[in-house]
């Protein structure tokens, strides 16, 4: 049997594995299991790997992670050096009752065109998307999650805690379990989760890019002074304002195009609220200031590579120069 689960959230994929294999009655013993990472191995070793069955087992499962040949996603998708894929071919077509073989693509799209797609179609493969949530699908797992482990959770708590992990499930599980050794016999709140869980760091860069171009330099100062007691390094911080200034000017760009805020937020694959804002931005921007910063935050990434200024001192010497 060859299954192929595809998904953005490799988390999510591998739970849902996991239950596939509790349904198949798979017990992990000795040699019975294979876990392949195809970023690193060659396409000719998972072939002998679903060739063969080990002496004394009689039901073996192979599990391809990362396999990238499959992704609508991977512009490049080049063997690896002395590779081959027709012996994999060989063994797909014939593969044994006795081995199960799981495919786990990490992407939205599979490439129905590449010639993997078509040899697995051909030897009978299931393909199956894993879904993501939505709002009220997380709602529940979280309430069922918290639960099982003996923490309860309410509404709200919920809430704020899938709008700081963005609907991540890696996320969700890593900050979840923090939660739960915090909470102890108690109920997490809101305020719990306003606490322990980090703001997304795109959030907090639009909150610090919108401290900046209003002129707030008190409140910059404390959004990039949290970030950093998160344990975000200014490099990494820069980067992300990077990403939040070219946002803003793309969208100047398109609003003396005339574009609104539903082109924007099309044209740029953002959030409408975001876009919206960003326009009401645009109309207040100075364009000749605004290089000026984009200069000025070069400047201020080129003197901490460089060791000329420490990284906190030159940061907020950008933000207090700061002007919109």
């Amino acid at each position: 049997m060859i299954t192929v689960l595809f998904s953005p959230q490799s988390q999510m994929i591998k739970s849902h594995l996991s239950v596939l294999l509790k349904k198949s009655s798979f017990v992990r013993e000795g040699l019975n299991e294979c876990r392949l990472d195809m970023g690193k191995e060659t396409l000719l070793t998972l072939a002998e790997e679903c060739s063969y069955l080990p002496l004394g087992v009689e039901k073996k499962v192979v599990i391809a992670e990362n396999f990238h040949y499959l992704s609508s996603d991977e512009k490049q998708k080049k063997l690896l050096k002395g590779d081959d894929k027709k012996p994999l071919f060989d063994v797909l077509e014939e593969l044994s009752d006795d081995i199960d073989l799981y495919i786990l693509v990490y992407c939205n799209k599979l490439d129905q065109k590449c010639d993997f797609y078509k040899v697995l179609k051909e030897s009978g493969a299931l393909f199956q998307q894993v879904s993501e949530f939505n709002d009220a699908q997380w709602n529940t797992y979280m309430e069922r999650y918290f639960k099982n482990r003996g923490v309860a959770i309410d509404f709200e708590a919920r809430k704020e805690l899938l709008r700081r992990i963005h609907g991540d499930y890696a996320t969700f599980i890593s900050e979840a379990n923090k939660l739960i050794v915090y909470a102890g016999d108690k109920t997490l709140h809101k305020e719990d989760i306003e606490k322990m869980t980090p703001e997304p760091l795109e959030d907090s860069s639009f909150a610090l890019a919108n401290a900046l171009f209003s002129n707030n330099f008190a409140e910059a100062l404390k959004v990039y002074r949290d970030l950093r007691f998160q344990g975000n390094e200014p490099i990494v911080l820069i980067h992300s304002l990077s990403t939040q200034m070219r946002d803003q000017s793309l969208v100047n760009h398109l609003f003396h195009e005339g574009k609104d805020e539903m082109d924007c937020s099309n044209i740029l694959k953002m959030n409408v609220w975001r876009a919206k804002r960003l326009l009401q931005r645009s109309s207040e921007l100075d364009e000749q200031e605004f290089g000026k910063q984009f200069h000025n935050l070069y400047e201020c990434e080129k003197n901490i590579m460089t060791g000329k200024m420490d990284a906190d001192e030159a940061f907020e010497k950008f933000i207090i120069g700061f002007h919109a």
